[in-house]
């Protein structure tokens, strides 16, 4: 018996319809569960097509932003969308206040740069430990 399982498989395997359902009734101090379930579908969609397993890969983060909306058809990033997104989704007013700083300050040093998908990319890199808050959380 293989011990050796896809990260994505055990996420699409773990949320049911009935977990759809139900995260309708359940409420959260911390984070949205309706908005983590589409979080999570992003996740799987994004690290199968990409082949790849971590939200730590900017690849996967971009595809995520595409996915959840927050990248226009010009490749710009869609600030106030994502902002807004982590304020649905993570409650902690903490954990979105050092999200948020994270995501402006590392956006304050690429907007220089010219180019949309290398800029986002860039980015994430650089807010990606702060990011990391958000799946610690979930």
């Amino acid at each position: 018996m293989s011990t050796d399982y896809h990260e994505e498989s055990f996420v699409e395997e773990s949320f049911t319809a009935h977990d759809a359902q139900m995260s309708n009734n359940v409420k959260s101090e911390t984070f949205d569960m309706k908005e983590l379930i589409n979080y999570y579908e992003a996740f799987v969609e994004c690290t199968t097509k990409l082949g790849e397993s971590h939200l730590t890969k900017p690849e996967v983060s971009f595809c995520m932003a595409k996915k959840l909306n927050f990248v226009n058809e010009d490749g710009t990033i869609r600030w106030n969308e994502g902002i807004a997104y982590f304020k649905k989704v993570v409650h902690d007013t903490n954990k979105l206040n050092e999200i948020t700083k994270a995501l402006l300050q590392c956006k304050e040093q690429e907007d220089a740069k010219e180019g949309t998908h290398e800029k986002f990319l860039k980015i994430f890199q650089c807010a990606m430990p702060k990011l990391k808050l958000v799946r610690q959380m979930m």
